[in-house]
């Protein structure tokens, strides 16, 4: 899969070279074991590191699932100090993986779990926090990606068909237009 996604001939390929920094997402799609998804997670910093990429960061879980569908998606993010600091901020979501493994798969390093699963507002202290203006320009963007990721569904099945079954694009304009998508996009603060 990672052979398919770095082939330099595809359109669509992940630029990735030797001494890359990446973070690595193995997502579970829903019917896999754990044990298959350590597996794969194992056999992907393998592969990377083999070709000379610094895996920074592993995350892994059912992060987006379909019905009990069988297997994994993998997901690569080239790492840079602003997306260092975003991806290690504490957070209440639930649906976040609470562990993480830094620069090697060998040595896990825990994520403090919330105090509770409902959804609280992070302290000053350890959130980031946004300005009155800043809030509102997010707000902004927020409901402009949704309606941007609601545009272009064909063209995200179209890709999703190359690797998977061709559904991704409609999934996530269902989501983004769900009926209470841009309610809850209006009551973020």
């Amino acid at each position: 899969m990672l052979n398919h996604m770095t082939d330099i001939t595809s359109s669509t390929h992940f630029s990735l070279k030797s001494g890359d920094a990446v973070a690595l997402a193995v997502n579970n799609l829903g019917g896999t074991s754990v044990l298959e998804l350590y597996v794969v997670v194992k056999e992907a910093i393998a592969y990377l590191e083999s070709r000379g990429v610094v895996v920074e960061q592993v995350y892994s879980g059912a992060l987006i699932t379909s019905l009990e569908m069988a297997g994994v998606s993998l997901t690569l993010l080239h790492l840079d100090d602003s997306r260092r600091r975003c991806l290690n901020q504490e957070t209440a979501a639930p649906g976040w993986p609470r562990q993480s493994w830094l620069s090697s798969y060998s040595s896990p390093q825990p994520i403090p779990a919330p105090a509770s699963t409902t959804y609280t507002r992070l302290s000053t202290e350890t959130a980031a926090c946004l300005s009155e203006g800043g809030e509102k320009a997010f707000r902004r963007a927020l409901l402009h990606a949704c309606r941007a990721l609601s545009q272009c569904d064909q063209q995200l099945n179209d890709l999703d068909c190359r690797s998977g079954d061709g559904d991704c694009g409609s999934t996530i304009r269902r989501g983004a237009q769900g009926k209470d998508a841009s309610q809850r996009v209006l009551l973020l603060h």
